[in-house]
């Protein structure tokens, strides 16, 4: 599979050359004797600024991975390069020098360069190259926090993505000040950053108790239905009371989709209470509406919720609504 999660740090570690590069040229050759040769895509590179390891000005290797890691000419690059073991089919033509490096990055881990972010990456990858140099295999837990802090907040998806499978991995083991906390939900609710990131950032932060459910009242106040959607589901998982006026207020919404993601949000204990404002969507003529309120109902599972159900899966004029009732209420506790 191309999807590997896998950070910055772990690449810097596994590679035996890390260098900042501008591809030159990504294209098949045949390598080898001339009775016997192999198509390889191989991909020519200048060295831009070295991290670790020694790598000469123009690099030749060879992309060993499925689903390669997708480089194009003139792309300003993270490279992470290996040396093939002996017993590698290739190692034979790194020591006839055909090929230099081979790299074993699938797609979704390059991490291409955009000028804005450069500073950055040159940043960070100092931090792990000093900490490697005093012996270390990652930077020293005095490090961490504003290696990450740092990272999280740059205009660069790939570290900001990066930082989050350190900071998840690392979990409670790290101590962020309370000025970085405050820092990070800040960047939560800078509406020109991705949203996905700052939805990660922010749900990082409630998992490892560092703020509360009152972050998300930037995001819920956003107007575009798009992201409330995915506000409204980044609450799943972090199910709490004080969401409940927000959730409630949008099952009114002329969006269904907005109103459905409301209700099955609300389908938790934690929201008993908001029963019958989910019992009107039963009312609705949409069937999407209705399903939603079922699924909430039931997993609010409450007496007054399965009260709720019980009449609808006698009374409810869609027959596919009763059968979906009838269905949940024979799981229901």
């Amino acid at each position: 599979m191309d999807a590997v999660r896998v950070s910055l740090a772990q690449l810097f570690m596994q590679a035996d050359v890390v260098a900042l590069a501008r591809i030159d040229a990504v294209a098949d050759r045949h390598i080898g004797e001339t009775d016997r040769t192999d198509l390889l895509e191989v991909v020519t590179a200048t060295l831009i600024e070295p991290f670790k390891g020694q790598a000469g000005a123009k690099l030749d290797f060879f992309l060993d991975a499925h689903g390669p890691a997708y480089y194009r000419p003139g792309d300003t690059v993270v490279l992470f390069l290996e040396t093939p073991a002996s017993g590698h089919p290739l190692a034979r033509y790194v020591e006839a020098g055909n090929l230099d490096y081979l790299s074993r990055q699938v797609r979704a881990t390059e991490h291409i360069v955009e000028d804005r972010s450069l500073s950055d990456y040159r940043w960070v990858l100092g931090r792990y190259a000093n900490a490697l140099a005093g012996g270390s295999s990652k930077p020293s837990p005095g490090h961490m926090e504003s290696t990450l802090f740092r990272m999280l907040q740059s205009d660069a998806p790939g570290l900001v993505e990066s930082a989050l499978i350190d900071w998840q991995t690392a979990g409670a083991h790290l101590q962020f000040s309370e000025e970085q906390v405050q820092g990070l939900v800040e960047t939560t609710q800078e509406a020109d950053r991705p949203l996905n990131l700052r939805l990660a950032i922010l749900r990082t932060l409630a998992q490892q108790r560092l703020t509360g459910p009152e972050a998300w009242d930037a995001l819920f106040n956003e107007a575009v239905a798009a992201d409330l959607l995915a506000v409204i589901r980044s609450t799943q998982g972090q199910e709490n009371a004080y969401f409940e006026p927000a959730l409630r207020k949008l099952l009114g919404s002329a969006d269904e989709d907005i109103a459905g993601a409301a209700a099955r949000a609300l389908g938790h204990p934690a929201y008993r209470g908001s029963e019958s404002a989910l019992g009107k969507l039963l009312d609705s003529d949409s069937p999407r509406l209705n399903y939603a309120a079922v699924a909430g109902l039931a997993g609010m599972n409450s007496p007054q919720s399965l009260a709720i159900l019980r009449e609808a899966g006698q009374d409810h004029t869609d027959e596919r609504v009763r059968r979906l009732i009838g269905a949940r209420l024979k799981t229901a506790n």
